[in-house]
């Protein structure tokens, strides 16, 4: 069953606005003890904007385990685990600050995560610090040095750089997951769960947006640092850079948003140097 974002503001208004009293966490917030008065007034605002926009999904305690879970289709995050797919962080690491205002600024394409720009930059600010407060990885570890994510290079979207990604997409056995068309229909996209052992499906590049944003730049991020929580890896330490954005190029002409056609590539794969056999 799939929940339009009209029907998920109603469910949330229902269940926050409308129940008489708002939900209450009932543990005890995590570092509170540490916490300087300054940081708890803003922790505790982000805990009334949590409360009036997010519980409604991802639960009181944070656990993705709000009202209206059960009838979302992909279901809310689970804050508890400290896991978070879109950060420019390295996989494995907490994300910064930006990434997940990022994240609830932009929403989520293809799932009932709506955007919420709307909200003040501070509530937003403040919801961040107290989704903070849900794991204790936040207590005992700092996120890492953000990646810088440079200017696309001139040649992505050609039909040579197209022809090479054909080849890195298939180098890196992408088409397991993804399918040899990318149409998320490869050999293992039926078993594939996320660490919460939810079904989770490979993306289809030849329809619909990238959850994480699908400019250049927000493929790049997600290509080198992966999503974390899912058996999407990262590449930033296993593809050279050069071929990370071929990769791109060829995303781009599955997504159809390049300009060359089918023959200009298969001209172009007749120049690629034949691969030496080791």
């Amino acid at each position: 069953m799939r929940v339009s974002p009209i029907l998920l503001y109603l469910c949330t208004f229902i269940f926050v606005g409308c129940s008489g009293k708002q939900p209450t966490r009932t543990a005890e917030i995590l570092g509170w003890k540490e916490m300087s008065v300054e940081h708890r007034e803003i922790v505790l605002a982000g805990q009334r904007a949590y409360e009036q926009y997010c519980a409604g999904c991802h639960g009181v305690n944070g656990d993705g385990k709000g009202a209206a879970a059960d009838m979302l289709l992909t279901k809310p995050r689970n804050f508890t685990s400290g896991l978070f797919k879109f950060k420019l962080t390295p996989t494995g690491s907490l994300p910064t600050d930006d990434d997940v205002i990022r994240t609830i600024t932009n929403g989520v394409s293809r799932t009932s995560m709506p955007a919420w720009s709307l909200v003040p930059e501070r509530e937003r600010f403040a919801l961040v610090q107290y989704i903070k407060t849900f794991s204790a990885r936040w207590t005992s570890e700092r996120p890492a040095q953000a990646i810088l994510i440079p200017d696309p290079p001139s040649f992505v979207g050609t039909a040579m750089s197209v022809a090479n990604g054909k080849r890195v997409y298939a180098d890196m056995q992408c088409n397991k997951c993804h399918g040899d068309f990318g149409r998320g229909d490869g050999p293992s996209s039926a078993d594939l769960t996320d660490t919460d052992g939810i079904p989770i499906k490979p993306f289809n590049f030849t329809t619909g947006l990238l959850k994480g944003g699908s400019t250049v730049k927000d493929i790049y991020r997600t290509f080198t640092t992966g999503l974390d929580g899912t058996p999407m890896p990262a590449y930033g330490d296993v593809i050279p850079e050069e071929d990370r954005w071929h990769m791109i190029s060829y995303v781009l002409y599955l997504m159809k948003r390049t300009t060359v056609n089918d023959e200009a590539i298969a001209a172009a794969e007749k120049e690629l140097p034949r691969p030496t056999n080791q």
